[in-house]
């Protein structure tokens, strides 16, 4: 059974203005955290990994606009992923998620590019899967900064919608919400009930009365507020802005079939590795396949259109030792990294034993020449490629269902 992410399915609905952002719709209940940012009621998404880490699978829906996408995942990866444990995966188009051919899993938010104010559909949980649930605009329109560029402005609305993915709502729409400081009222004209547990901020990203476009950063409530919501997650330096966090270099080089010759590959390093999670017998088969066009890709169950099987062993849907799918150009790798090493997340495969028994064997992750593919095996060589992860095993194996 393929080992999809957990998915929050209690989820309650609102209404989006057209005007400017998102509006709840004015039966909602929220609650607001006791770190300031206020949240719809019942929508956060739920952590899938022993180490209590938060998959948001992200797609775009409209062609073109590489640049700009990047810049988009960079951006909330770099705010809301670097201040706390959610990690946010994919980034490609919507059409190579969920499907056979690409044995990628479905996508959890789909993003439209429009000439249209930026908003979110849905709060929390209640987007996932849901078509143009998240809109973002990459033209310009009502979004140029005061040097004329519109990165600022596109970082502010990249950051405030994805504010609305993880449940948050309009800090200016709160009870207690005094007008703005030049004296505007922004609220959106809804009414809500909720709990106020601490002072209003007017400094959140959250927030229509900081139209942050000069400096748009989560404020330390934000930075609060998300931590006690999905956990806090260290990492070297502080939040990055519009930047990627902290990973791992990329392998270099052009793909190549199995087989090339090469140097050794450099290792990944050790991720998240769920200690103290209980163990399940192997029930997900994690499956080795290979393209001669494309190189290797790991997956559960079937492999991708296109790809034949090569090899398959189990793991668990649950244990000590979280293992993830990658995407390093047209192949697909095993990590322990729940960041992926920089690379495209693809999801959590399972779960490897951290521990050899009679009834289990190691299984390492190999490089083709300098990275230009990888793949897993059982053998200790490699098949005579290059044994990665410093020559350790990424961990413990079954070779059938249930041992």
């Amino acid at each position: 059974m393929k080992p999809a992410p957990s998915r929050f399915v209690t989820a309650i609905a609102f209404a989006c203005t057209m005007a400017f952002g998102c509006a709840v719709a004015p039966e909602e209940t929220v609650a607001m955290d006791e770190a300031n940012l206020w949240t719809a009621s019942g929508v956060r998404w739920p952590a899938q990994d022993a180490g209590g880490h938060t998959f948001i699978i992200v797609c775009f829906e409209t062609p073109g606009f590489a640049k700009e996408k990047r810049e988009t995942m960079a951006n909330i990866r770099g705010s809301w992923g670097h201040a706390a444990k959610v990690i946010f995966l994919g980034g490609g188009d919507c059409g190579d998620y969920g499907t056979k051919k690409t044995g990628f899993p479905a996508a959890d938010v789909r993003v439209r590019i429009a000439d249209e104010r930026p908003r979110a559909e849905k709060f929390g949980a209640a987007l996932r899967g849901v078509h143009g649930g998240v809109t973002l605009n990459y033209f310009g329109k009502n979004c140029i900064d005061k040097d004329g560029t519109t990165t600022l402005c596109r970082r502010y609305y990249d950051v405030h919608e994805f504010g609305h993915v993880l449940g948050f709502l309009h800090e200016q729409d709160r009870a207690d919400a005094p007008l703005c400081a030049d004296g505007s009222d922004q609220k959106t004209g809804t009414t809500v009930t909720g709990m106020v547990l601490n002072a209003y901020d007017p400094g959140s990203i959250m927030n229509y009365c900081n139209y942050a476009f000069g400096h748009p950063v989560l404020s330390a409530r934000d930075v609060e507020g998300v931590r006690k919501a999905y956990g806090h997650e260290d990492h070297p330096g502080g939040l990055q802005g519009g930047e990627e966090p902290v990973s791992a270099s990329p392998p270099s080089g052009s793909s190549g079939p199995s087989g090339s010759s090469g140097s050794s590959g450099s290792s990944g390093p050790s991720g998240p590795s769920g200690s103290g999670a209980t163990s399940a017998a192997p029930s997900v088969a994690l499956v080795r396949s290979y393209s001669p066009s494309r190189g290797h890709w790991t997956s559960a169950d079937a492999p991708p259109a296109g790809f034949a099987e090569e090899q398959r062993v189990y793991i668990g849907a649950s244990g000590p030792v979280a293992l993830y799918a990658c995407r390093v150009g047209e192949h697909a790798m095993p990590s322990l990294d729940a960041k992926c090493e920089g690379q495209e997340g693809l999801g959590l495969l399972g779960y490897l034993e951290s521990v050899r028994t009679a009834s289990n064997v190691a299984i390492y992750r190999c490089s083709v020449g300098a990275g230009v593919d990888h793949f897993f095996s059982t053998d200790a060589g490699c098949e005579g490629q290059n044994r990665e992860n410093g020559g350790a095993p990424l961990g413990f194996v079954g070779l059938g269902p249930g041992r």
